[in-house]
């Protein structure tokens, strides 16, 4: 889809990059484990891999346990499972709004 400045975006992508106050909650989701690029990278990685675990440790080139072991200290920073269907949802939602540069998160009131 072609807006007035040019830039790209795919009509499945084009809400996430709306500005929103639920938009900013689901990309506010990946805060606790921002200084963890180990992680981020390992659940990318799982969700590219349709979330086999033995494709993504052979990819990133680890033992499928230490793919285990980063997925789930993912889950105890940030409460997304990405290994449920949901959880895999909301976690390509806030990659996506971190990527488009979606709405910045909402301050509390």
């Amino acid at each position: 889809m072609r807006g007035r400045t040019g830039s790209t975006t795919s009509c499945r992508e084009y809400p996430l990059s709306r500005p929103g106050e639920s938009g900013a909650r689901i990309r506010v989701l990946l805060d606790g484990a921002a200084d963890r690029p180990d992680l981020l990278g390992t659940v990318r990685t799982h969700l590219a891999q349709s979330r086999n675990r033995r494709a993504t440790a052979h990819r990133l080139g680890v033992h499928p346990n230490t793919v285990d072991n980063r997925l789930v200290r993912f889950t105890a920073l940030t409460g997304l499972d990405p290994t449920t269907d949901r959880g895999a949802a909301l976690t390509l939602a806030a990659f996506l709004l971190g990527e488009t540069g979606g709405p910045a998160p909402v301050a509390p009131a």
